[in-house]
């Protein structure tokens, strides 16, 4: 079996955070009104009440928020597209100053050695 890393990979604070799952947003939205219903629940508990509601709810309301999941989604896509881009432009210019750097040592070398002879 090979061996998992032992450090957590880090996350770069610049790059784009997932939307909400349609679920996310219906949980969101309905927490505070079954809390205010029922203000003696646990927290487990109104994620059970919660759970409950979402499975028992009509398919336009499931509709209503898997659209605005697919509405953030693709702006999530948008945005990591854009950020990709951008990581990619600056590792490329980083790469080329790294790239241009060694070029005029070599001039610089080639120089020397012109000039001994």
């Amino acid at each position: 079996m090979a061996r998992r890393s032992s450090q957590k990979r880090r996350r770069d604070p610049n790059a784009p955070k997932r939307g909400k799952t349609a679920w996310q947003m219906f949980f969101s939205d309905n927490r505070e009104e079954v809390k205010k219903q029922n203000p003696n629940l646990s927290g487990q508990e109104i994620l059970k009440k919660l759970g409950e509601m979402w499975r028992q709810s009509d398919d336009a309301t499931k509709r209503r928020y898997q659209n605005q999941y697919q509405t953030s989604q693709n702006e999530y896509n948008e945005k990591l597209a854009a950020y990709k881009e951008e990581k990619n432009r600056k590792s490329q210019s980083s790469n080329s100053k790294k790239n241009s750097g060694q070029s005029n040592k070599e001039n610089i070398n080639y120089q020397i050695n012109e000039d001994d002879n």
